[in-house]
């Protein structure tokens, strides 16, 4: 699975384990796709500081159908590499379901720093 420009491009199952993470993921956020296979998303790529609320945030878009950030469109949010790194990306997530009718989340990630920091 191949995101547009080279995205990042990242399936996450209903608890927000890691189902499929590409080379582009691997290049942005600094581990590999075997790494990050099973793993929890949030603890991986996301701020300590905003842990909670991506982990209720997905909880509530399950249960309700409506969220901040699924289905609507790209959005600029901070992400974490490896190494602890904050950094933007522009994430553009939407809701599906697998093959066993789950739900899951594909999230089309790119980092933005460059443009960014033209921009500022």
């Amino acid at each position: 699975m191949v995101g547009e420009d080279g995205d990042a491009v990242i399936v996450l199952d209903a608890e927000g384990r890691v189902t499929h993470f590409n080379s582009a993921a691997a290049m942005i956020f600094g581990y590999t796709p075997d790494e990050a296979l099973g793993r929890d998303m949030g603890a991986m790529c996301l701020p300590e500081r905003f842990r909670d609320d991506h982990r209720n945030a997905m909880q509530r878009f399950l249960r309700t159908g409506q969220g901040n950030v699924a289905n609507k469109g790209r959005v600029l949010l901070t992400a974490m590499r490896r190494d602890g790194r904050e950094f933007p990306v522009e994430a553009a997530v939407v809701s599906d379901r697998n093959a066993d009718g789950d739900p899951i989340f594909i999230g089309f990630v790119r980092d933005v720093s460059d443009r960014i920091r033209i921009e500022n």
